[in-house]
């Protein structure tokens, strides 16, 4: 128990009320001197007082004493990946209750809230009847961190992430009143960090800082590009497809990211079907399958022969290397995603198209 937060809750409580020392002593049956004690510090309330003070002051007894149940990262990510598993053995109505009482319980463990959020607008397409209230709830969580984190990094991926929630819930307007202003240039601490660190001699240091950021600069830029790849038509398609095809070739990105790259190539697939090309379309969901092989089960993030410091950084993210969503559902969502798909439905009798399927389910 804090005495010092007890002592400056009920001085504060008391004096909300206009209530000296010895109205409360009176209320509760103590002298004023022990109230005194109380609010000093030196001493604080029997066990058996804790409920009438803090029913009293309208209060709960944790937030009388002052104390916010914690999870360090090792628990949050622990706790992250045991929920991940539950949503692939267990009834969805299940798990969000059992997230919605782990809330309850660490409703001031801002970390926590936020991965929570995370993992809700990450799984909340289970229950396509409940997508919308779990989004929303997924959006108030990452307000709630937002507004009363003191980690400022946090509070900035909480307004991110609930920006993402409004998208999810397609209200555009509020999205972007969220992100008013976040075009504004910025230098990144990597760089800055990385310049340090070669004006003091840490030659390795210097390198990692700048890997990061360039590592951070080129995820950034892919998250980009189905955008680009969505707005535009014909010959500029066609430009933007090329100088996507050259950035991962460059950067051996398909060994590096993989996940980055497969929804843009599903993207480039079902555009190519749109424009009645579907040799064209094939060609892309060969490359979609090929990653989808690939990665097997090995869910996790990567480094590459040029980024070759980026291990140590990974184990720093909130979830670690592992990935967001348990590995039964990322592999079900791959395949849905290609045999689901309105657009690939003239595809099912084509030949290719089923042995790509095959290959899928494999």
């Amino acid at each position: 128990m804090s005495e010092l937060k007890i002592a400056k809750m009920i001085m504060k409580r008391r004096k909300e009320r206009k209530m000296t020392q010895e109205d409360l002593a009176n209320y509760l049956g103590v002298s004023k001197a022990a109230i005194s004690k109380w609010e000093t510090g030196q001493s604080y309330p029997d066990l058996a007082l804790l409920p009438i003070i803090a029913a009293y002051f309208n209060l709960s007894v944790d937030e009388l004493i002052g104390y916010e149940p914690q999870m360090d990262k090792n628990e949050i990510r622990s706790l992250y990946q045991r929920l991940c598993h539950d949503f692939t053995t267990q009834p969805f109505d299940e798990v969000i209750t059992t997230c919605r009482d782990i809330v309850r319980r660490y409703y001031s463990c801002y970390p926590l809230l936020f991965q929570i959020g995370v993992l809700m607008i990450n799984h909340s397409m289970l229950d396509p009847n409940q997508t919308q209230a779990i989004n929303e709830w997924a959006r108030s969580l990452f307000e709630r961190v937002k507004v009363n984190s003191e980690d400022v990094d946090l509070a900035k991926q909480a307004q991110t992430f609930e920006a993402l929630s409004y998208i999810l819930l397609n209200q555009p307007l509020e999205a972007l009143r969220l992100l008013e202003g976040c075009q504004k240039p910025m230098a990144t601490g990597e760089l800055l960090q990385a310049q340090a660190y070669q004006m003091m001699g840490e030659w390795e240091e210097a390198q990692k800082s700048t890997q990061i950021a360039l590592y951070k600069g080129l995820m950034l830029m892919m998250e980009a590009f189905p955008m680009m790849l969505s707005l535009n038509d014909g010959a500029k398609f066609e430009t933007v497809l090329q100088k996507l095809l050259e950035v991962v070739q460059t950067f051996e990105l398909e060994g590096l990211n993989p996940y980055c790259l497969m929804p843009i190539y599903l993207l480039v697939a079902k555009k190519w079907m749109g424009l009645q090309e579907e040799e064209r379309a094939l060609d892309y969901l060969e490359q979609y399958t090929k990653l989808a092989t690939s990665i097997g089960s090995s869910f996790y993030l990567r480094a590459s022969t040029f980024f070759n410091q980026l291990d140590q950084w990974y184990e720093t993210f909130d979830l670690g290397k592992m990935a967001p969503r348990n590995e039964v559902i990322i592999k079900q969502s791959m395949i849905d995603a290609v045999v689901m798909e309105p657009l690939f439905m003239s595809l099912q009798t084509n030949e290719r198209f089923i042995q790509l399927v095959k290959r899928l389910g494999e």
